[in-house]
């Protein structure tokens, strides 16, 4: 036997001799703050909740999170008997890192992890603890009050060398104990997914183009969870139309665009996944408890922090009317439950029928400002990191305890973990539909808000945003002509301000720079080729002089050409009328220049869009003005002539090209 293990042992015989003489190691003050050294898992807490009497059980595992072994590790069941009955005392005991209480000392209560063994660093064990409660018992948990909620959890203790015997780590949960209390709930699915799709990649006719594969992941997970909530009696779904014209194009066939820019054809499971999908949620529409979210899940709070009321109105007003989700109600759903006065105010615009807000203060649960009807909904957060029976004791304890306080708990969900919790039965909980919870309140309260930290946009994401109006508008003016600017383009900037992006503004701004590229593409690339001589000859007679403009691109286009005189009281161009040039080929117009003294002078021609936003950079000619007359005339036209020969030629070699590719 090594000397490790001959050590190890001894530390197990010790510390049973111990437990078995009541003489286990004395617990460090509860002063003594946590470490940290020791990270826990909790896996198992039962019951669901208390009773009169019974076993509670808590399991999970525990995890050396520190650079060095830990001996005589050891987990403890814990139980703060204080009860809960106030959200507001339920928030500051899962919030508080140093939380009172005690733990239990009866045999069942603890474990020496490894019967003594050291936990190596990164070593992971698993425990399990139990202890009786109920009036007969000889160790009392306390947690005796119905109608009220308790934290339970465990905390470990042990010690490295060098240190003495502490503790390195706990982990806690509420449980409820509803006795004979009846408890009413609602609750409210929200279907929404960070954007994928490009829709400006895609020509006319063509499969629609996805950034990623992800929202094929989410349909058939967390999505698919959701909607099945949803379909549940008494639930209330809110979807983004962003989400269901996406979903549409998975539907109808699709592409993924690699980083590379190769597409790639997507599954037709996968497209007929989509349709599965998209049936079901047409048929919660006709149940009356479908409604529909603020276009892209514009995050309003940070939308009107920035000042920036028109990333919001510009694409709702623009695009909501021509949806297939036009006529539900709109529930506006802000990111973490938090409106502000500002926002609440930008929303009038909007007309919504309901407003979520976590951070309603008073104690009515329905209040208005003006037209605007907002209902407090849960905003008791988890913790990072909890587990999922951690989440099911805070939900089922803030349902609880709402209740106490004459209020019905609103839960709002979107997420997988949050799905399969909704979706357990309890026979003390009875789910109440959102509108007749709103018909029990038809004179809501005035509007009085509790205060939420400051909410701004980095300047970075303002810059994207402004960026990608510009491009968008210049976009649309382009392509007019040919129908080819699509309906889900009005939502494009708004999904860049998508709740789903977690405030994350790098990631925002990147993905307006991704979905706006083609545009920028067109705009300062050489997809649209403008053509003048080098030098041109007038004079004061009529002449004309041509300029070409070539469409390397995949769409129809309509421009038009600024010209700009260095000099223009000797020499000046007219502008170009609109004129449209076909995919893969080239229109030549003609511009009237003026003459006014001879001379030379520089002039830049400018390729703009119809409103005059300019496309590419601008090329520079010399013109010469002088009386010759007829002479000046032959040496424009055949200056034209060679440009025009020279463009037909360069276009037929294209043409070719593509042919033998």
């Amino acid at each position: 036997m090594t000397t490790h293990r001959r050590s190890a042992c001894f530390i197990g015989l010790l510390m049973g001799l111990m437990m078995l003489a009541g003489l286990v190691p004395t617990l460090p003050a509860r002063g003594q703050v946590t470490s940290g050294e020791v990270g826990v898992m909790l896996t198992t807490i039962s019951p669901t909740v208390l009773s009169a009497s019974g076993e509670l059980a808590i399991s999970g595992t525990v995890t050396n999170q520190s650079s060095e072994a830990l001996e005589g590790v050891t987990v403890y069941l814990w139980r703060n008997a204080t009860p809960i009955v106030t959200l507001a005392r339920l928030t500051a005991a899962i919030e508080d890192p140093e939380p009172g209480g005690a733990v239990l000392q009866s045999a069942s209560a603890h474990q020496l992890i490894r019967d003594g063994e050291p936990l190596e660093p990164g070593a992971s064990a698993e425990f399990s603890v139990t202890a009786e409660f109920g009036p007969q018992v000889s160790e009392q948990t306390w947690l005796s009050q119905p109608a009220a909620a308790y934290l339970v959890g465990v905390e470990v203790f042990g010690w490295s060398s060098g240190d003495g015997y502490r503790l390195l780590g706990r982990a806690t949960a509420p449980i409820a104990y509803p006795g004979t209390a009846t408890v009413n709930t609602a609750t409210i699915v929200v279907l929404n997914n960070r954007p994928s799709l490009l829709p400006l990649v895609a020509a006319e006719g063509e499969p629609a183009v996805f950034a990623d594969d992800s929202l094929a992941v989410e349909l058939s997970g967390r999505l698919d969870a959701l909607l099945t909530l949803g379909s549940q009696e008494g639930v209330l779904s809110v979807i983004d139309p962003v989400l269901y014209d996406e979903v549409q194009a998975l539907a109808g066939g699709y592409r993924i665009q690699h980083a590379s820019g190769t597409l790639v054809d997507g599954s037709p499971a996968v497209a007929a996944a989509a349709r599965a999908w998209l049936a079901r949620v047409d048929q919660l529409a006709q149940t009356g408890r479908l409604a529909r979210a603020v276009t892209g899940s514009v995050d309003v709070a940070a939308v009107a922090g920035a000042g920036r009321d028109d990333i919001l109105l510009r694409t709702q007003h623009s695009s909501v009317g021509e949806r297939p989700l036009a006529e539900l109600p709109l529930v506006v759903v802000p990111a973490g439950g938090e409106v502000t006065a500002a926002s609440v105010a930008m929303l009038a615009d909007l007309d919504p029928w309901l407003v979520l807000a976590s951070n309603l203060d008073g104690d009515a649960m329905v209040q208005a400002e003006g037209d605007v009807r907002l209902l407090r909904v849960a905003g008791v957060t988890a913790r990072d990191g909890d587990s999922a029976v951690q989440l099911r004791g805070l939900l089922l304890s803030a349902q609880l305890v709402a209740a106490q306080e004459n209020l019905v708990l609103v839960s709002v969900v979107d997420s997988t973990a949050q799905a399969a919790l909704e979706s357990n039965t309890q026979p003390w909980r009875t789910r109440l539909l959102v509108s007749d919870l709103l018909e029990a309140h038809p004179q809501p309260d005035p509007l009085l808000l509790s205060e939420v930290g400051e909410i701004s946009a980095p300047e970075e994401l303002l810059q994207a945003t402004d960026h990608a109006f510009a491009s968008l508008d210049a976009w649309e003016e382009l392509l007019t002509s040919n129908d080819e600017v699509t309906e889900p383009i009005g939502g494009v900037v708004a999904t860049g301000w998508s709740t789903c992006f977690g405030r994350d503004a790098r990631a925002q701004a990147d993905w307006l720079a991704d979905v706006t590229a083609p545009a920028a593409q067109l705009l300062d690339s050489g997809v649209l080729e403008l053509r003048v001589s080098d030098w041109v000859t007038t004079s004061a007679d009529d002449n004309q002089l041509p300029v070409t403009v070539v469409n390397h691109g995949t769409r129809t286009v309509q421009v038009r050409v600024h010209f700009n005189s260095e000099n223009p009281l000797r020499i000046k161009v007219d502008h170009s009328e609109v004129f449209t040039v076909r995919p893969g080929d080239s229109a030549t117009v003609r511009v009237q220049p003026h003459t006014y003294g001879n001379g030379r002078v520089e002039v830049r021609a400018q390729l703009v869009t119809p409103s005059g936003h300019p496309i590419g950079k601008p090329i520079s000619f010399l013109v010469t003005g002088t009386e010759a007359g007829r002479v000046s005339w032959l040496l424009i036209v055949g200056s034209g002539a060679v440009l025009l020969a020279a463009t037909a030629m360069r276009i037929r070699q294209v043409r070719r090209e593509h042919r033998e590719a």
